[in-house]
This record gives structure tokens, sequence and C-alpha cells, in this order.
């Protein structure tokens, strides 16, 4: 029978028939040992039922070095390691030791002992470590811990924005899919309301942070959101946009506007594109405007 391993224990030299075998024979420990070594990988190779047809004391003398005598005391009733009969040497227990399945048996509960010593939480730790004694808890636990940690960190997200504002709190969700093969929904192909920069940087972080809290948009919502900033000035969409991230919500909301201002100035206010066109003449036009209107708005 081939194979590239037996079984031999660790604490043989503790085992009762091992001491016994000893005192039978009067040899030393370790010659007794790299016998029953050679025995034993002799029956892994060349039986497969625990029968080495043919072969008497004398043929494991001769093969594996000893007398006759020695290998009988292995067939003594306190040792039982050996069997004679008419057709040749019997090793008792062969199954559990030497055949294939009694290897996988063998090979399963070592995998089973160091599965249970893996889920120990309390380890010890060597001396040479600064820290005397740590607790770990097993990789499924920590990520069900992580999983909750995340779950009440999203509840608390949405329970703290507030309700009502000048766009509303929509809360939008993306549609499952309608089939396995139907591609996930993109609002970063969707064509801004308005071709600038600082626009295209504002919606990239919008996309990025709908995603973060795990409200990804949908084609429905990017329309109605670029509907809603075309009837608003793009520093009024770009604010909107910021505000909303800065607070974890998941609605756009414009921030408040100044006590004594009318919020419908704001729409008068050049875009982000068209002060990077001014000259420093008509910046000073826009400028002394705005003024004027504050000066209004206080008296």
């Amino acid at each position: 029978m081939a194979g590239d391993w037996i079984q031999m224990d660790l604490d043989l030299e503790d085992k009762p028939e091992f001491m016994r075998l000893v005192d039978l024979t009067d040899e030393a420990e370790e010659l007794i040992l790299g016998r029953l070594f050679r025995l034993w990988a002799l029956v892994d190779k060349a039986t497969d039922n625990g029968l080495l047809k043919g072969l008497t004391l004398q043929s494991l003398a001769r093969k594996l070095g000893g007398t006759p005598e020695f290998w009988q005391h292995l067939t003594d009733e306190a040792v039982a390691w050996l069997t004679v009969t008419d057709e040749g040497i019997v090793i008792p227990g062969y199954d559990k030791r030497f055949s294939q399945s009694g290897k996988r048996r063998i090979q399963q509960a070592r995998a089973s002992a160091r599965r249970r010593s893996e889920k120990k939480t309390d380890i010890e730790l060597s001396p040479s470590c600064r820290h005397p004694k740590q607790r770990f808890v097993d990789l499924k636990k920590r990520r069900e811990e992580e999983s909750k940690e995340e779950k009440r960190k999203e509840q608390e997200t949405k329970e703290g924005a507030p309700d009502g504002g000048s766009l509303g709190d929509f809360a939008w969700n993306e549609a499952p899919p309608s089939g396995k093969n139907t591609p996930r929904f993109d609002p970063g192909r969707e064509t801004p309301p308005f071709d600038s920069d600082a626009f295209r940087q504002a919606w990239r972080e919008w996309i990025t942070h709908r995603v973060e809290i795990g409200k990804r948009l949908t084609s429905t919502a990017v329309q109605k959101q670029f509907a809603m900033f075309l009837e608003m000035s793009e520093l009024r969409a770009i604010a909107a946009i910021n505000h909303t991230i800065a607070n974890g919500w998941t609605g756009l909301r414009e921030p408040t506007p100044s006590i004594g201002i009318p919020q419908r100035n704001a729409t008068s206010l050049p875009s982000m594109a068209e002060i990077l066109a001014m000259d420093e003449a008509e910046i000073g036009k826009h400028t002394t405007a705005s003024s004027q209107t504050l000066r209004s708005a206080e008296r």
C-alpha cells in the first residue's frame, strides 16, 4: 500500500505497552523505537489489510534487525503489537492506524483540534511582549460587530437630518435591477446642467457621498435634481451640494439664507464659469451691485 507517512505517537515511550516491551527485551529504548518505526513503515508499504503474508519472526529479524525472540515479545498479551498465524504476521488494529480511512480520521481529528485551539479568545503572550494579555475574538464575531456599528451610524445619520427645506427632503433609493445582466446606473455619465469644472467636481463629490451612505442615485433622482439645479444658479447648486454633504444628509438642502437678504437675489449672481471669464472691471461692477443690495436690505 502506498503511503508517505505513518502514525507514531509522540508519547510512545510512556505507554504501558512500550514499557512492558523494554522490560521483556532489556534493550535500549532508542533501539526499540527504531525497530518499531521500521516495522510500521514496512506494514504501511507492504499490506493493505494488516497481514504480512508468508512472513515469520525470523523474517522480521533478518529484515528489521534484532532476534526472533525480540519480535516474539511483541506478541505478549500486555503488548499485543504482533500476532503470528499460519498465513503470516498480522498487525492488530491495522485499520485504525494504517488504512487510508484510518489516516483520514487521524487528519480530521488533528484539524478539529487546531480549529478548537484557534477559537480560544484568551491567550498568554510571550515574556518578550510588552502586553501581558490580550483578548481576541474570532473573525466572524468581529465582522458582525462592525456590521451592527455601520447600521447604527447610518440610522443616526437619517434621524439627524432636519425635515422640510427649500429643496425638500428626498431619500432616493436605487431600484433593484430587473435582471442579473442589467448594468448598474452610473450618474457620473449623465450630462450635468452646468458645464464648469467647479460644478462637475461638486457633482462627483455628491455621487461619492451618496454611495458612501448607501443611497446610490437613480436615473429618476438625477433627472429631478438636474431640473432643480436649472431653476437655481450654478453657485446656489454647488452650495446646496456642499451643505448637504457637510451635514451627512441624503436629500439636497440649501444653506439657510442670511437674514434680511431676499433669497431670490442669489439667482442673479454669476456662475463660476462666468466669474472666471470676467475681467477686473466686470468683477468690480458685480461687487458694487452686491454692496448696494446689502445696503438696501439693511434699510
